[in-house]
């Protein structure tokens, strides 16, 4: 008999376990190259993605980049705008600063729509769930 209240428990605990992990992935993120996103951008339009590029962070404006050539002679037309969340702090802020240059991964919904300031982008990602230095 503990032998079988033990199996239940067991079971309980393992289909619990099971559920939760799986009402995490709920939300299906893409990790998608920045040159697919910039040659196709309605396909991904209000798709969660990963990607990486070269962050810039200037005037409050932060874009990425598909490489350092790109960052360097800033070409707009080929960049995404990255629409800041709301959980920067100062101290967040002061490190997303220091990745000016540096590649990083992006995570967050993208908006084909939303051409960043000045429209020049080919979109923009919102909803930003992080930005962490990405090693190429």
């Amino acid at each position: 008999m503990k032998n079988f209240k033990l199996i239940l428990i067991l079971m309980f605990m393992s289909t619990s376990l099971f559920v939760r992990g799986h009402a995490k992935s709920d939300i299906e993120v893409i990790s998608v190259s920045m040159y697919e996103v910039l040659v196709s951008p309605d396909k991904f339009h209000g798709k969660n993605i990963e990607i990486t590029g070269v962050y810039k962070f200037d005037l409050d404006l932060a874009t990425l980049y598909p490489s350092k050539e790109y960052f360097i002679e800033d070409v707009f037309e080929s960049s995404l705008s990255i629409h800041l969340p709301v959980w920067i702090t100062s101290e967040n802020l002061e490190g997303l600063t220091e990745l000016d240059g540096e590649y990083v991964r992006v995570t967050g919904e993208f908006d084909a729509k939303n051409r960043g300031y000045g429209g020049f982008n080919k979109g923009q990602i919102f909803n930003v769930k992080q930005i962490i230095r990405h090693s190429k």
